[in-house]
């Protein structure tokens, strides 16, 4: 009676220990797999085939990062030789079908971050840290000469240096879809300007009416249904933008009042 008790817990120990391991694996970079040589061998079939399911899914996530960049690369690449071939046209419809291949440009972008994120996500990619006001540095500089050729100013508030847990490239994707969108919508002469903080938490203020909750609730599901419907594509633009939020445990809400668009990482969309 003494005995068996401890028999159970000596022999199920390596499995409790596995448990733990796989458990902490959760940010783990790809390549994670139970050892398996203290497993009782009744047990050596089970971890086999959690190995086994671990392995797929790493060829699953790299997969699809390889699709999304050679999609990538074949659009880009026509995309970019139209764009450089209607520079020689002018007249109204030149410029219309610049702002088309312009607008197919920036949605293939928004689409390769997505791919990337969700394949990022399935296998467990280290995250890191991501200086806040660097991203909005970053964005603000690219942006600058944009807002400027159309009369417009774009403006930087930085804040305290907060720090987040993440990928930088997808946080400036999303902070880049919403300066664009605040460009869009405000009037020459107008400002958008990029608040970092307090806190986790990155705003961009614009010269438009604002965007109410409803409104932002309907485009945040419009990529679940699939409705691609926005003339501007600034629609689309926001239900990734929300993805990506999702994705870094944060939100993606609106500031009516203020005109605003919230980029939040202290609390979970």
């Amino acid at each position: 009676a003494v005995a068996v008790p401890w028999v159970i817990r000596t022999s199920l120990r390596p499995l409790k220990e596995a448990a733990a391991q796989i458990e902490l694996a959760q940010t783990a970079d790809r390549g994670f797999r139970v050892n398996a040589s203290d497993f009782p061998i009744e047990a050596l079939g089970f971890a086999e085939s959690v190995n086994g399911l671990l392995g797929r899914l790493d060829e699953s996530a790299a997969r699809q990062e390889t699709f999304a960049a050679d999609v990538a690369h074949e659009l880009r690449t026509p995309l970019a030789i139209l764009a450089l071939e209607l520079d020689k046209l002018d007249g109204d419809v030149a410029a219309r079908l610049k702002r088309d291949v312009t607008s197919m440009s920036r949605l293939v972008e928004q689409l390769l971050v997505l791919a990337q994120l969700d394949a990022q996500a399935a296998a467990r990619d280290p995250t890191q840290d991501v200086v806040l006001g660097d991203v909005a540095a970053d964005i603000v500089t690219y942006f600058a000469p944009l807002a400027l050729d159309q009369g417009k100013e774009i403006a930087l508030e930085p804040g305290d240096g907060a720090v987040v847990s993440g990928r930088p490239e997808a946080i400036g994707a999303a902070l880049r879809n919403l300066v664009e969108n605040g460009l869009r919508v405000t009037p020459i002469r107008g400002t958008v300007t990029v608040f970092v903080g307090p806190g986790s938490v990155l705003r961009v203020r614009d010269g438009g009416p604002g965007l109410s909750v409803g409104a932002l609730e309907d485009y945040r599901q419009r990529l679940r249904r699939g409705d691609h419907s926005s003339k501007s594509g600034a629609g689309l633009g926001l239900a990734i933008v929300s993805r990506i939020m999702e994705a870094h445990s944060g939100s993606l809400r609106t500031d009516p009042d203020h005109a605003e668009l919230v980029l939040d990482f202290g609390r979970s969309g």
